[in-house]
């Protein structure tokens, strides 16, 4: 399995693990919800992003369904915080909830993904405190924090940077990480690869060593007078062509002599009348 596989492997199961998550989530904040009937759109939210991203994510949709996790879970916070009446000072904190957003994306996103959601955060924090109406408690904070309203978001806001970043270095180390078990396991198979082919060729040699002696020794008994010896001749061998050819002379050279001393012995019987005519 190459790198790519393997990442998008990674990513999936990630995006399942997330999606229990998630309904862990659902399940916390349904009892909430009976008292505080504006978190059911948050559930709401959550269920049906979770079971559209579960599907999409089963028939190998991992990218869009990684995208749109990281869509669920800024449109619950949004959704949660649209809701509120106004912005209050307490409300604030509620920002830092966007985080879950970056670090998912961390989990799930491909790693040039993870700075632009962490704008996107960003933005949502900044639009959404321009957008909502604000009580009397936070436009005192305002006001005690120089008139500045980067100064009351400045927490929220460099959360989000913080964590973008973190999230980055964590994809980063895991790509990293992946790259060098990919590169392990193909030096691996390449070592695997050198000695099987290290193997088949001392086993070849021995064959041709073994197949040489027997050609030769089948020489020798030729030598010695022995014209019935014969090459072992397997196709399978390297040198059963060469075998081959050797038998089929030595079969021919003693079919020659066969002839020879047929005829020697025809000539002798001759001379010594064996056909006289009558």
């Amino acid at each position: 399995m190459g790198i790519h596989a393997q990442e998008q492997l990674r990513r999936a199961r990630l995006v399942s693990a997330v999606l229990v998550l998630g309904l862990v989530a659902i399940a916390l904040l349904v009892p909430s919800a009976f008292s505080e009937t504006r978190l059911w759109t948050t559930v709401f939210i959550l269920a049906g992003g979770c079971l559209l991203i579960a599907v999409l994510n089963r028939i190998g949709y991992t990218g869009t369904s990684a995208v749109l996790l990281i869509v669920a879970v800024d449109a619950a916070i949004a959704g949660f915080l649209i809701l509120k009446p106004q912005l209050t000072a307490g409300n604030i904190s509620d920002f830092d909830l966007f985080i879950l957003a970056v670090l998912v994306g961390g989990m799930v996103l491909p790693r040039g993904l993870i700075p632009f959601t962490g704008l996107v955060q960003a933005a949502l924090i900044v639009g959404l405190f321009i957008v909502r109406p604000h009580d009397t408690s936070l436009s005192q904070l305002i006001q005690a924090d120089g008139g500045s309203a980067y100064s009351t978001l400045a927490g929220p806001l460099v959360l989000q940077v913080v964590g973008a970043g973190i999230a980055w270095l964590q994809a980063w180390s895991v790509q990293r990480a992946l790259l060098r078990a990919s590169q392990a396991e193909e030096l691996a198979a390449a070592r695997a690869e050198l000695d099987r082919q290290a193997y088949l060729a001392a086993e070849r040699n021995q064959r041709l060593e073994e197949g040489i002696a027997q050609i030769l020794e089948t020489h020798r008994q030729v030598a010695a007078g022995n014209l019935a010896a014969r090459a072992p001749t397997q196709q399978d061998h390297e040198l059963w062509q060469i075998a081959h050819s050797l038998n089929t002379l030595l079969m021919r050279f003693q079919q020659y002599v066969r002839e020879g001393q047929r005829s020697t012995f025809q000539t002798r019987r001759d001379q010594t009348g064996g056909h006289r005519p009558i």
